[in-house]
């Protein structure tokens, strides 16, 4: 029984490099998604802050695939949770709520993609 547990998890390490391509794939993806949603979400009063939205994937730890939709412009703060002269104007949180469902599909999807067409031989 050991040997078998030991062997299966041989071959998980091998897998790992193709499974976590697949993720970054997938989180391009997902990211997309999300950018599009907290574009149309903006405020709108100049475009700047809709203009200056930019996504970023990027590997950690090992194994970890993060990634994250957002700005530098120090508008998007104010407008995200308000001051006390100004009403919060939500369109990032809003956004990853609302793409909650398509981004889930997109990670089952790729997963499944992949393990259906080969590039991860069970």
């Amino acid at each position: 029984m050991g040997d078998d547990i030991n062997a299966i998890l041989r071959r998980l390490d091998e897998l790992a490099p193709e499974i976590i391509k697949i993720y970054e794939e997938a989180m391009d993806e997902a990211l997309d998604v999300i950018l599009v949603e907290a574009r149309d979400k903006a405020p709108r009063d100049t475009g700047r802050l809709k203009a200056s939205l930019r996504k970023s994937r990027r590997r950690r730890r090992g194994n970890t695939v993060r990634g994250t939709v957002g700005t530098f412009e120090p508008s998007a703060m104010f407008n995200e949770f308000g001051t006390q002269f100004m009403k919060p104007r939500p369109f990032l949180y809003p956004a990853l709520r609302s793409s909650e469902g398509r981004v889930r599909e997109i990670f089952e999807r790729r997963l499944k993609e992949g393990l259906d067409g080969g590039r991860i031989g069970w």
